[in-house]
Order: structure tokens, then C-alpha cells, then sequence
């Protein structure tokens, strides 16, 4: 291999041939050898790549029926590729340990640098111990813009975040073959909507910008499920709605509970409005951690009945 190509994504899919990989293409491209994979996989195992969790592959990316992994580390589509699938990663690991050449490599005393903090939620203002095991004495320390350094060396780094956060926070060990990093989040949980919503984890949602249909009979359900960034507890009353205004009520099952009001309703990480009327309506949820409660996400909707 050339040396301007060993540091890019080709060193690793040479060394996926080395160790029995196949091009994603193999057998069903046009002048490759084997025999091509059905579109359906259905002889995933003896065609293709023989690999069954690679989708077929022409090798002229999404066209015709095909939808092939354009990310692939086998594939041809791209110079970022960026992952083999578990299926792959299998048939390497056996012809390690069939082949008798490869089996040498094989060894149970691996020395392999990790990075790790004591939690994954950190309140403003708490210090956050990262620690390096197994990474030598040759490390370079980035951190995000969010923390300060207050103390590092070879085994590990203190940092502390600079004001009120909630967002991520990282700090990077740069090593001489590797760099590690590790994100960590700061402050109380934001939270948004699994479907519907476009702003993810901004403060309002307009669900109608989103795919949610608006015009809709009366007494319609609509289904809300959230995702949070910074939530470490996993209790209902880590979940909070409340009304703002408009026609509907929250239900449960197939009965009706009261407008939720004063936080006094939790009702979980899923909720169920039913619409009983046109024109605007707001709800609003938000979520809590071990800092606290985070702030209100506003989600409004149009309905037209």
C-alpha cells in the first residue's frame, strides 16, 4: 500500500480482504466474479459478499431496487467510509481464528487505552474527573469550550464547566496512535419530540412544519413520545406535561385524566392528547435529572376539523 494511503479509510479496507471480506459488490456488479445477491438477500449466504447484512450491492449505489450501505468500509462510494456490520465483523473474526497464519496475531494480554468518568450527567459548577487507563505517559489533553482545565497529567484530567450549561461537554486524549474521546452532559435535560418535530432540541415545536397531519376527526389521538439529552433517571415522574391552551385533553389507555396543570401531572416519557376541537393548541413537557428540573418545551399545533 501506498504510505499516503495508510492513515485513510483504505488501510482498513485492505485489511478487510486480508481477512476474508469481500467488495459489498462482489458476485452481482457486472464483471465480478461469483454469483450476484437476490435484492431481497434471499441467498444472502452463498451470493454477493456472503455477507447477509450487507444489502445487495450493484455497485452504482441506490438505483433500481438496490439500496446498498453507501458507508460501508467494503464499498466504493465513498473516501469517508465509516463501519463494517456486525455480520462482516463476524466472518473476520472467524477466519482469525481458522486460519493458520492468522491464528499468531491472536493474544489474551491486549493492552487497550480507555477513557472513562465515574457518571455520564454532571451539574454546573461540579468537577469532572476523566481517567486514562493503559495510555502511557505520551498524552495530549483537548477539552471542549465549555470547561476549564483545572488540573491534568499522564492518568487523567479535571475539568470544570464554565457557567450554566446544558449541553455536551468532551475532553479528547490525544495518543500516538489513537485518540480517545468521551462526552459527557452538563446541567438539567432538554427534551424533544421522537416524531413530528423538526427543531429536535430547541425550546418550541410546530408540529404542522413536522409531518403530522392537521386536519383531523373529533376525539383524534395523537400519540407524543420524548427523547432527552441529560436524563439519568428513568422514573414517570422524570417525565412532565402540562396544557397550555386549546381543545384537547390528555388520556391514558381509553380514559381521560385532567388537563395537566402546575406539574402536578406526570405522566411519563409517552403521552396521549385527544383533540376535541378546532383551532390552536399548546402543550408543554420537559424532563428532570439529578440537577434538577430542565426547561419547558412548547409544542403547538394547528387542527382544522
Amino acid at each position: 500500500m501506498n504510505q499516503n494511503y495508510v492513515t485513510t479509510p483504505i488501510s482498513a479496507h485492505e485489511m478487510g480482504h486480508c481477512l476474508d471480506l469481500w467488495h459489498t459488490f462482489q458476485g452481482t456488479k457486472p464483471g465480478t466474479s461469483g454469483c450476484a445477491e437476490n435484492i431481497n438477500g434471499s441467498n444472502c449466504i452463498t451470493c454477493g459478499d456472503k455477507v447477509c447484512d450487507t444489502p445487495a450491492d450493484r455497485g452504482f449505489g441506490t438505483e433500481n431496487g438496490y439500496t446498498p450501505d453507501l458507508n460501508n468500509i467494503m464499498s466504493y462510494y465513498t473516501s469517508t467510509s465509516a463501519r463494517f456490520t456486525e455480520g462482516q465483523k463476524s466472518r473476520m473474526k472467524t477466519s482469525i481464528f481458522n486460519n493458520s497464519v492468522l491464528t499468531n496475531v491472536i493474544g489474551n494480554n491486549c493492552i487497550i487505552p480507555t477513557l472513562s468518568t465515574n457518571k455520564q450527567n454532571y451539574c454546573a459548577g461540579e468537577n469532572i474527573v476523566y481517567t486514562l487507563l493503559n495510555g502511557g505517559s505520551n498524552v495530549v489533553w483537548n477539552v471542549s469550550s465549555t470547561v476549564d482545565i483545572i488540573s491534568q497529567n499522564s492518568n487523567s484530567i479535571t475539568v470544570k464547566p464554565k457557567s450554566i450549561y446544558e449541553k455536551t461537554a468532551f475532553v479528547e486524549a490525544k495518543l500516538p496512535f489513537q485518540t480517545l474521546k468521551k462526552e459527557v452532559w452538563i446541567g438539567t435535560p432538554l427534551v424533544a419530540l421522537n416524531m413530528y418535530c423538526n427543531d429536535v432540541f430547541s425550546t418550541t415545536c410546530d408540529m404542522n412544519y413536522g409531518g403530522a397531519a392537521s386536519s383531523l376527526p373529533f376525539g383524534s389521538k395523537i400519540t407524543l413520545s420524548l427523547q432527552g439529552k441529560g436524563t439519568n433517571t428513568t422514573g414517570i415522574n422524570d417525565w412532565e406535561w402540562e396544557k397550555g391552551f386549546g381543545n384537547f385533553i390528555f388520556t391514558t389507555g381509553d380514559y381521560s385524566t385532567n388537563p395537566v396543570n402546575n406539574g402536578n401531572g406526570n405522566i411519563g416519557q409517552t403521552a396521549i392528547i385527544q383533540i376535541n376541537g378546532s383551532g390552536t393548541i399548546q402543550l408543554k413537557a420537559r424532563a428532570k435529572n439529578s440537577c434538577g428540573t430542565g426547561d419547558w418545551k412548547y409544542i403547538m399545533y394547528s387542527v382544522t376539523m
